[in-house]
């Protein structure tokens, strides 16, 4: 007997099947994270492994509803810091394991600036939100360099 796929069921199935390309640290904190639905892991991880070359695009966003850009602006900066502190979770650990023991907040908040002015993090996250929020943004677009 043949039955029905439901879209619940499939996109449930399709968000699972794209966290194996996550550590297992990552997913445990995905999955542990109230702010994401499972309808945001495919994005998410499109986001996580899409290579750097391609996150150049991601430079600028341009939200869709002029009306509500400043409702927008608020809802992205939210989300944004949330992904900093995300990724500040990820990057004690990193410290903790590769030190054998907790990092000093100076510590912790050089590397935290590092990692956020000198990786593509903040591109990554521009990238998620574009794909996974397509109602909520126009486009985006690389900024090039002045001459």
């Amino acid at each position: 007997m043949v039955t029905e796929e439901t879209d619940k069921s499939r996109i449930s199935r399709n968000s699972e099947n794209a966290l194996n390309a996550l550590s297992q640290d990552e997913v445990k904190v995905i999955i542990n994270d109230s702010t994401l639905k499972r309808e945001d892991y495919p994005a998410l991880v499109q986001a996580r492994t899409m290579p750097v070359s391609e996150l150049a695009q991601y430079d600028v966003l341009n939200f869709s509803d002029h009306d509500k850009c400043h409702q927008l602006w608020r809802d992205y900066m939210k989300m944004h810091s949330h992904w900093v502190e995300t990724q500040g979770y990820f990057l004690r650990e990193r410290l903790r394991r590769d030190h054998r023991r907790e990092p000093t907040q100076t510590e912790f908040n050089l590397a935290l600036a590092e990692e956020v002015l000198n990786s593509p993090e903040s591109e990554r996250f521009r990238a998620f939100y574009a794909i996974g929020h397509p109602d909520q943004v126009i486009g985006h677009r690389h900024l090039e360099p002045a001459a």
